[in-house]
């Protein structure tokens, strides 16, 4: 049992202060056996911050400014309203188009007036939305340069951005080496995660 005792600051000399018996003697404990250390594997891994696809290579704070970016388009009867809607407030957006939204010549107009206006820019989605990663090379890179070649035939395109955010370093580098900005988001509305009567 342990008992404390309240002295003052300056405890008279007379005082005697309890003495606590000092704690039993402990055994040394017994080391745990290290491992020993296996051959590191010689392949490097890349750990680039670089690398992905989500996150935008512009960390915040962004100074006051914003970039309204849309995906997946365009849509025949969604994307006016939205260009509308942009056009009253004067406000300036990024549209990321899909390859397979393109095919439809009936499309071609709606992306002419996009271009036509210089409050927005068009941009490489992907061919089909796939997870790109998940392809082969050869079928990845199908999936952007027959985008680009399409989107060309408007204007010339300066950025992609990939399906779900989701990519490699190699998917990056190949991006890059065709002269295309790789482009994320900071902030995602999850619109795609409602259905369509909202």
């Amino acid at each position: 049992m342990l008992t404390f005792a309240l002295l003052a600051c300056n405890p008279a000399a007379d005082v005697e202060v309890p003495t606590v018996p000092a704690p039993p003697t402990l055994s040394a404990p017994v080391p745990t056996p290290v491992p020993t250390p296996s051959t590191p594997d010689p392949t490097p891994v890349d750990r680039r911050w670089d690398c992905a696809g989500l996150d935008p290579a512009d960390p915040a704070p962004l100074g006051g400014r914003v970039a309204l970016t849309f995906d997946d388009g365009p849509h025949a009867e969604v994307t006016p309203l939205v260009l509308e809607t942009l056009r009253a407030h004067g406000i300036p957006a990024t549209f990321f188009l899909l390859g397979t939204e393109l095919e439809d010549p009936d499309i071609w107009p709606l992306v002419e007036e996009m271009v036509a206006d210089p409050l927005f820019t068009i941009a490489n989605h992907s061919w089909s939305h796939p997870q790109l990663t998940s392809l082969s090379e050869t079928a990845m890179y199908e999936e952007i340069d027959d985008t680009t070649a399409l989107l060309e035939t408007f204007a010339p395109i300066d950025f992609f951005r990939f399906p779900y955010g989701l990519s490699d370093c190699p998917a990056v580098d190949g991006v890059r080496d065709r002269g295309l900005h790789v482009t994320g988001w900071h902030v995602d509305t999850v619109d795609w995660c409602y259905g369509a009567d909202g």
